[in-house]
């Protein structure tokens, strides 16, 4: 099974637009794949041997499993496992899925719209100072350890509760 959202948001090199630090083949989950376009659907009445099965139903409606992400987008579906018998999902002719996705470039535009590139992470200047110098917090260490919880009948006491 391919998955079209996969496959667009995994990139060979991903650019941070803030540090400009780059790394290799992860996923830009920020990125769109699909916009809503206006067109002819159907509607399929999911049967119980379909029940959480988005594979099947891709597999009845388009012959083929590559399309459950694309079914999912197009009916607003977070989880495949809340697809129940009875519900009715729309769905439209498999040469006009095209139609829908979202070329990686025309997603990275929109996204950039809403990025503020001139943020900056703000400093606490005494734990860099902590950080510069080494140093560190010993653990305490009690001169007689204590018991941690005590049990007396149906009390439990939880903390300082003595030897």
């Amino acid at each position: 099974m391919i998955s079209y959202d996969l496959n667009t948001l995994k990139q060979d090199i991903v650019v941070n637009p803030i540090t400009g630090a780059t790394s290799v083949g992860l996923y830009n989950l920020t990125e769109l794949t699909y916009q809503y376009v206006a067109s002819i659907t159907a509607q399929h009445l999911v049967e119980p041997q379909d029940e959480m099965r988005l594979d099947n139903i891709s597999n009845t409606l388009y012959g083929i499993t590559d399309y459950v992400d694309f079914i999912m987008n197009l009916n607003d579906i977070d989880n495949p496992l809340n697809v129940m018998n009875g519900d009715t999902l729309i769905y439209v002719d498999q040469s006009v899925i095209k139609n829908y996705q979202i070329a990686s470039n025309e997603a990275m535009t929109k996204i950039k719209q809403f990025i503020n590139l001139n943020k900056t992470t703000q400093v606490d200047t005494n734990r860099q100072q902590y950080v510069n110098n080494n140093y560190s917090v010993q653990p305490t260490i009690q001169d007689t350890p204590k018991k941690q919880v005590k049990v007396n009948g149906n009390t439990i006491t939880i903390g300082d509760v003595g030897p």
